[in-house]
């Protein structure tokens, strides 16, 4: 083995071949020290090469077990990311339902108990806290003078009622009440009388009436006719029908428990009334009612504007619900055990209203779906979800708030136009609203894009679009419903009417916790919804238990209502 070297020489070029000796080789081996050593090579590549392959296969098992790892990492943490979002999400939702009040929800006032805004003791500190206390208020100020305002009802202070007895007393000084010759001083020696001051006081006296019926024999035909026993006369001895309107009008109207009725009416009256017999005479009453029910369904059922609401109550160790349908004039209320459309065609009051009937409602999805009526929907209950929604997304409260001056706007537009004795809004103005509606729904909605994709990414049913989104599709697909109030004077800006004629009933739970059974709530909603209707009309309630006792109720209610009479 050798190198071959080349040099240049003058006469030409010619190549000199030189060996050179290689250190690692000796200068002369055989062929057999040459196989040992390529074999030797061989055996050390086959050595490295071995090992070569079992550090790769080594590397390749840690390789997919880091693998392994890293989707089980990967999955924890999208396992953990999904706990957060679903965390967040809860949080998010407990913290929107702690933060509901009065203000911004449907929530009643009771429902803030002890955490209730403080009132300022002085007028001065209340001045300063009524802007922070007012700010989740619907209500505005409308610039009349503190007190009764003109055209209240007002008594004047003490208004003297009619005695029907007069006692006169006069007063001594203690000297003189002592003294032995005080009738001989008053009759020589009277010096003068102070002005009089009146006490006004009443007393119950126990009347006991005898029933006796007689029996003649008729001249003319020789017959025996015999008198019966009035209404109500069944046994020997009954409790009249004062005490029972006492009765009725403790448990109903004072809200008042079988037990304490019992007791006041055994103090004043001096009979020990048991309590089963109270409860007895409210049974009777009701069935009463049930009748003058009949004639305020039929009143109802007949009108073009109507309002309806529903509330929950317990009764018999389960929720119940009272539904409502009224009017300015009369209101029925009606218990079932189903809140929605099932409960409402059990009642069949809705479904059995004319075509075109206008119904005032909140936005309970199940007031949209009867075809024979047209829906009007709450103002109040929308300013509250308005400011929900403002305090919910404060980087554009402000957009929420313009909703909101602009519906109280047409409130006012509308209200100015009834005390003026105008029957429509000028259409000028109320199409002014209306592009100012929507312009503002307009802004609301390149606020809040639809939302396209579920942030699970599954593709099955609705995409849920969130309560601010909700609401402001509301606010467009509703538009007509939502401002009918500003096109008809006859439709009511809110369910106020609705609210309040449930109102009593929630005191009556608050008051009692619950009804015992399902009778009772029954009989409620029929006293009840009579009581309303009385009210309405302007008629003395107490009066008109007397009335009912005297069988002449239907005539006064189909009379109140404008109804044709029986015959």
């Amino acid at each position: 083995m050798g190198k071959t070297k080349r040099s240049k020489t003058p006469g030409g070029n010619k190549v000199m071949t030189t060996m050179t000796a290689n250190p690692l080789l000796p200068d002369a081996f055989d062929m057999s020290d040459v196989v040992a050593l390529v074999s030797r090579l061989n055996n050390t590549i086959a050595t490295l090469t071995g090992q070569i392959e079992k550090e790769r296969k080594a590397h390749k098992l840690q390789v997919a077990r880091l693998d392994k790892k890293a989707s089980e990492d990967s999955k924890q943490k999208e396992e953990l990311m999904r706990l957060v979002a679903e965390l967040t999400e809860e949080n998010r939702k407990l913290r929107e339902q702690n933060s509901k009040n009065p203000g911004n929800s449907n929530l009643p006032p009771s429902s803030q108990g002890y955490g209730k805004p403080p009132v300022g003791k002085d007028r001065k500190d209340s001045e300063k806290k009524s802007a922070a206390r007012n700010t989740r208020s619907l209500r505005t100020k409308k610039g009349g003078h503190k007190g009764g305002q003109l055209g209240s009802r007002d008594t004047g202070g003490f208004s003297a009622p009619v005695p029907d007895e007069t006692n006169e007393l006069f007063h001594f000084s203690n000297q003189c009440a002592a003294c032995p010759d005080l009738c001989e001083c008053m009759d020589k020696h009277m010096a003068s009388t102070g002005p009089a001051r009146n006490e006004y006081g009443f007393k119950i006296l126990t009347v006991r009436t005898i029933h006796k019926t007689c029996s003649l024999l008729c001249p003319k035909d020789g017959k025996l006719k015999s008198g019966a026993y009035p209404a109500g006369i069944s046994g020997s001895n009954q409790y009249g029908n004062s005490i029972r309107e006492l009765s009725i009008a403790l448990v109903m109207r004072g809200i008042t428990s079988y037990r304490r009725v019992q007791e006041i009416l055994s103090y004043h009256t001096g009979t020990n009334i048991a309590v089963g017999t109270i409860h007895g005479h409210v049974v009777s009453f009701a069935q009463k009612c049930k009748q003058l029910c009949e004639d305020i369904k039929e009143y109802l059922v007949s009108q073009q504007y109507v309002g309806a609401d529903e509330t929950g109550l317990r009764a018999d160790g389960h929720l119940m619900w009272v539904h409502t349908l009224c009017d300015k004039l009369a209101t029925y209320l009606e218990s079932n055990k189903k809140r929605g459309n099932a409960g409402m065609d059990e009642i069949g009051l809705i479904s059995a209203l004319g075509d075109g009937t206008v119904l005032t409602s909140d936005f309970w999805s199940a007031y949209k779906k009867y075809g024979n009526i047209v829906n009007a929907f709450c103002l109040a209950h929308l300013e509250r979800e308005l400011v929900a929604a403002a305090e919910r997304e404060p980087g554009s409260a402000t957009l929420f708030q313009e909703l909101q001056t602009l519906l109280q706007a047409i409130c006012h537009e509308r209200n100015e136009c009834v005390g003026n004795g105008i029957d429509t809004m000028d259409s000028h103005t109320l199409k002014k609203f209306k592009r100012k509606y929507d312009k503002i729904i307009k802004n609301l909605k390149q606020s809040f894009p639809p939302v396209t994709k579920r942030p699970d990414g599954s593709t099955r049913g609705k995409i849920a679009q969130g309560r601010t989104r909700s609401l402001i599709s509301r606010f467009e697909n509703y538009k007509d419903s939502i401002l009918r109030f500003a096109e008809d004077f006859n439709i009511e800006p809110t369910n106020n009417l609705s609210e309040l004629s449930l109102r009593n009933s929630k005191v009556t739970q608050a008051v009692r916790k619950c009804f015992r059974n399902e009778q009772g709530l029954e009989n409620y909603c029929y006293m009840q919804s009579v009581f309303d209707t009385v009210g309405k009309a302007k008629t003395k309630v107490l009066a008109f238990i007397r009335e009912i006792y005297r069988g002449q109720a239907s005539v006064l209610m189909r009379s109140m209502l404008g109804l044709k009479m029986q015959t």
